[in-house]
């Protein structure tokens, strides 16, 4: 799968290129609007445009693409989602569109149904003790007990468990899963791992899940 994305809104971007990175998509990301649309007659599976892009309105992004022949199934990312923005992208000659709050699991969604394609390439399971992670299904289970985790907490649980036996920092936490920079200076990390260890390890009588005072966390089968 090759997605071209348009887009010059940071946070989203890394949002979308984590997304896809995990997924075994490629990706190629334009911020200008210049640089996207020679870029689109490369022959990508999708584009991706979102509304803060250089030089250009998406709408007219959109449009031009169209007007170029470029046949291409376009997902546009809009700030709103009233019924007039929908009317309007779809004008343009946008494929679907999607407005925020919205996770990549969203957005891989709109990909599967738009391109008609069958998921990537499976994704080996994950284990750690007796907690398996199905990435391709999304699914954690424990001790043959399937847990009910949220998306966070399951994108989570994915990142401690692919670097067993690491001690993963919260600024670690907050740049890859949050897509921050900079410490926000709340307890959200906190708050999530708290409420994964609830589910992860509370019911069940060996913990996996260790907090490494002044480090980070530890996910591990030998605890």
């Amino acid at each position: 799968m090759r997605i071209l994305l348009l887009d010059a809104d940071k946070e989203r971007s890394a949002l979308i290129a984590h997304g896809a990175s995990e997924a075994g998509y490629e990706l190629r990301h334009e911020t200008a609007a210049s640089a996207g649309l020679i870029a689109a007659t490369d022959g990508y599976d999708i584009i991706i445009i979102g509304w803060a892009l250089e030089g250009l309105d998406a709408l007219a992004a959109v449009r031009i693409l169209r007007q170029s022949g470029i046949a291409t199934p376009i997902l546009l990312i809009m700030p709103l989602a009233r019924e007039e923005d929908i009317k309007a992208a779809q004008a343009a000659g946008s494929d679907d569109c999607l407005a925020p709050p919205f996770a990549f699991v969203d957005i891989n969604d709109r990909i599967q149904s738009l391109t008609g394609d069958a998921a990537p390439d499976v994704l080996p399971p994950l284990q750690v003790g007796d907690l398996v992670l199905d990435r391709t299904a999304r699914r954690a289970i424990r001790g043959g007990q399937a847990l009910d985790l949220t998306v966070r907490e399951f994108d989570i649980l994915e990142y401690l468990m692919l670097r067993e036996g690491r001690v993963v920092s919260r600024a670690m936490l907050l740049r890859d899963i949050w897509h921050l920079d900079r410490d926000p200076g709340t307890k959200r990390v906190q708050t999530q791992l708290s409420r994964l260890r609830a589910k992860i390890d509370a019911p069940f009588d060996r913990a996996l899940l260790q907090t490494i005072s002044g480090s980070g966390y530890l996910l591990s089968g030998r605890l």
